[in-house]
């Protein structure tokens, strides 16, 4: 009778494993699709990141240029390594609430792009919003003729020369 009741027991303990096994597997796998889903969203952050950052530059150097902008934006969103939709980006250039860029404002560029997951998932939405921003000061002053963003000789924004050839408190600067 002892031998009876511990096989029963035995295939009730297998069968409790495998229930435990079922429940632990339906988890961790939601979870790893989960990541490989969101993988292109959590990638694309960064990738946006540093397309505000070299907008907000080309910003600076050109006086708040729009088109140069535009184009420096679209241009790093398009060589990023995950497949992002750069004609879909909102970008938006401001200049310390004016109308034109004066030297020393700061400008700020936002991008903002709405990024799908890469698997179909029920419980995640179709897109994410992932958005980013930078900004800098303006080395030129906008309008007239630098409104374009062409540098003139002579302009304050080309490189100064500094003594002995060594920028100070820039290890290694020249």
């Amino acid at each position: 009778m002892q031998k009876v009741t511990q096989q029963a027991a035995v295939r009730q303990q297998s069968g409790q494993a495998m229930v435990e096994f079922a429940l632990v597997i339906g988890i961790l796998s939601a979870l790893v699709f989960s990541i490989i889903a969101l993988w292109p969203v959590i990638n694309s952050h960064d990738a946006i990141a540093i397309a505000a950052a070299s907008g907000a530059h080309e910003a600076a150097i050109s006086g708040g240029n729009t088109s140069r902008v535009q184009r420096i934006v679209h241009d790093n969103l398009t060589a990023s390594s995950i497949n992002l939709n750069a004609d879909a980006a909102v970008i938006h250039i401001s200049c310390g609430g004016q109308s034109v860029c004066e030297r020393y404002d700061p400008i700020t560029v936002d991008v903002e792009l709405a990024v799908e997951p890469w698997l179909d998932l029920p419980w995640l939405p179709d897109s994410f919003q992932v958005a980013a921003s930078y900004t800098r000061a303006a080395e030129i002053d906008g309008g007239g003729s630098l409104s374009t963003g062409e540098l003139e000789p002579g302009d304050p924004a080309q490189p100064v020369p500094v003594p002995g050839g060594k920028s100070p408190g820039i290890p290694g600067g020249k």
